[in-house]
């Protein structure tokens, strides 16, 4: 089983794997099976900076746990609003018995925690190695990632069979509700918004001109909508419904049952994680900069994903890369333009544009970077971040988001070591996968008064293929520059 990526857990920033043993008992649900779950153990009261130190230094000891399919259900789809993918396996009877007695063997068993190696997704590849014949570890990189795990596990044959034999999609209450409310038109989701914000009720006449099985699409959508605005975010937080959604559950009941797919459904093989990209990424780029002519740029960014490029197994409209270098090379002289040691872009658009609905987001950058692009020689340490707030446009797949927010760095050129900054950026993306962003950024300096800098960006990604895309990078910082970048992944 395969969770995707979630911000808001430092624990989960590169997604979650465990083992899922179905059963065959006649009549039990899916919820009850049991599950074989890696993870660090005893983190709790550490913070976010606490886990990330002491988890790249293996301070943490790891073990495995058995616990009903019901924990994860609740706890990844539920509460943290990430889809789970369940890649069913061609086992012999033999093959499953061996691996659940050795899930007894393992169970309990403590093992030295590594945030990059030794984590959930290698111990479970090296219990699926066990099995004659599968390859599960990646070798392509020193780091061990789930969704690389998953992509080796994926695209191997055993017996000229393949090895998955059935990929099943377990949507989140979020990605059911984005779906229900996609699948209204127009009208139906202006009315649904209205019921929202209690300016109607589904006995108003405007509703009960639709067919009953329209009204009952449009009640689903109410029920998941409230039980996705509800409920904490913190695994095992009880949910407090509103009046309102007890209101639309009695009318639902007056309402004849909709045939819908069910919960775990065989997915479509094209948006799984397995046929994702790869995590590293480097880019050679070629350009010119305002008053110095030739620049030519490498940019190697070894995990994870950025705005641009995020796709199935990743939060949309977001990024996390850590690692994330940039060189240039101008008037035969090579420098270092930036590195982010750790960035993270958390966007939530409302989708629905109803109240509880997203509509935040936040970013956090630690790093070096050039105080601007006509300097030379003027790398600083900053460490910055915004809170923003973020809606979805009237047009198609575009989002808008307004930040403010501020950072520290070291002094360099007299221009102060605290500063505040105030960002406005659209980001639209396409049917064919290009994606663009536009953004207009100000940074003032709290401690030096005649310091401010503009800078504007002008982003476009296009992907070639999976493993190859192009870019278009305009900036402008005083000076314009403009680079035209060939990529690959690995």
């Amino acid at each position: 089983m395969f969770a995707n990526g979630y911000l808001g857990n430092p624990a989960s920033y590169y997604g979650h794997l465990f083992l899922k043993f179905n059963s065959k008992k006649s009549g039990q649900s899916y919820l009850l099976d049991k599950t074989e779950n890696f993870g660090a153990l005893d983190v709790r009261g550490d913070n976010p900076v606490q886990y990330i130190v002491k988890a790249l230094v293996g301070g943490y000891d790891g073990g495995f746990s058995q616990i009903d399919f019901f924990y994860h259900d609740a706890t990844y789809t539920e509460n943290e609003f990430r889809d789970l993918w369940e890649y069913r396996l061609d086992l012999a009877p033999e093959e499953v018995r061996f691996l659940s007695a050795h899930a007894w063997e393992i169970h309990r068993k403590r093992y030295t925690y590594f945030f990059f190696h030794d984590n959930c997704a290698f111990r479970v590849a090296e219990v699926l190695e066990l099995l004659k014949d599968v390859k599960a570890v990646p070798t392509a990189a020193p780091w061990v990632i789930p969704q690389e795990v998953v992509k080796v596990v994926a695209n191997q044959s055993r017996d000229g069979k393949p090895f998955v034999k059935e990929r099943r999609l377990h949507p989140s209450r979020q990605s059911r509700l984005y779906q229900g409310f996609n699948a209204l038109n127009g009208e139906q989701q202006a009315l649904v918004q209205s019921i929202a914000v209690q300016r109607i009720t589904l006995s108003d006449p405007s509703v009960k001109l639709y067919p009953e099985a329209d009204q009952a699409k449009m009640a689903d959508t109410l029920l998941d909508y409230y039980q996705f605005t509800s409920g904490s975010t913190d695994a095992g937080s009880e949910k407090k419904l509103p009046e309102a959604y007890f209101s639309v559950l009695k009318a639902r009941f007056d309402l004849p049952p909709a045939a819908t797919a069910p919960k775990g459904a065989v997915a479509d093989a094209r948006d799984a994680p397995d046929v994702g990209r790869s995590p590293g990424w480097v880019q050679i780029g070629l350009g010119s900069q305002e008053g110095a002519g030739p620049v030519q740029t490498l940019r190697i960014r070894p995990a994870y994903y950025d705005d641009l490029d995020s796709d199935a197994a990743q939060a949309p409209w977001s990024g996390l890369s850590m690692g994330d270098l940039t060189l240039e090379r101008q008037s035969d002289k090579v420098q270092v333009k930036k590195l982010d040691f750790v960035a993270i872009n958390s966007n939530r658009p409302s989708m629905t544009r109803m109240p509880g609905d997203g509509g935040t987001g936040w970013t956090a950058r630690f790093g070096l970077e050039k105080q601007s692009l006509a300097c030379t020689d003027c790398l600083v340490f900053r460490l910055q971040g915004d809170y923003r707030k973020v809606m979805s446009l009237p047009m198609p797949n575009s989002i808008l988001a307004l930040g403010l927010g501020g950072g520290v760095q070291s002094n360099r050129n007299n221009e102060g070591m605290a500063l505040t900054s105030v960002l406005l950026k659209l980001s639209k993306r396409f049917q064919n996968g290009s994606h663009v962003n536009l953004s207009q950024e100000t940074k003032v300096s709290l401690d030096r008064s005649e310091s401010t800098r503009h800078i504007s960006t002008l982003e476009w990604r296009t992907p070639i293929s999976r493993a190859l895309d192009w870019r278009l990078l305009w900036e402008s910082d005083g000076v314009a520059r403009t680079t035209f970048g060939f990529g690959t992944y690995w």
